[in-house]
């Protein structure tokens, strides 16, 4: 349950990231954030797939824990940033009435 409920989750994560890292070139850290999310995304996963497999000793789950806050800490920041930059955009638009 928990690997399928992972994957449904780790694929709209996954195109977040591919679509911040190629359409957000303008938001400061976008692209960084963006690598930083696969990155976890991918050692989490590695972690999660390591710990079932060795009956998950709980320092790997505790690893695989840390850093399923790391990517959610990652989508937050990055969806933060696009969200204040088309902020910042729409305040600097002239106003059309």
């Amino acid at each position: 349950m928990h690997r399928g409920g992972a994957l449904l989750a780790g694929v709209p994560v996954t195109v977040f990231a591919v679509h911040a890292r190629r359409r957000w070139a303008d938001v400061a850290g976008a692209r960084a954030w963006s690598v930083l999310m696969i990155g976890s995304l991918l050692v989490t996963a590695g972690l999660g797939a390591a710990s079932g497999l060795l009956r998950a000793p709980a320092y790997l789950q505790d690893l695989h824990l840390a850093g399923a806050a790391a990517v959610l800490v990652c989508v937050v920041t990055l969806a933060t940033r696009g969200w204040l930059a088309a902020a910042d955009r729409a305040r600097a638009e002239p106003s059309s009435a």
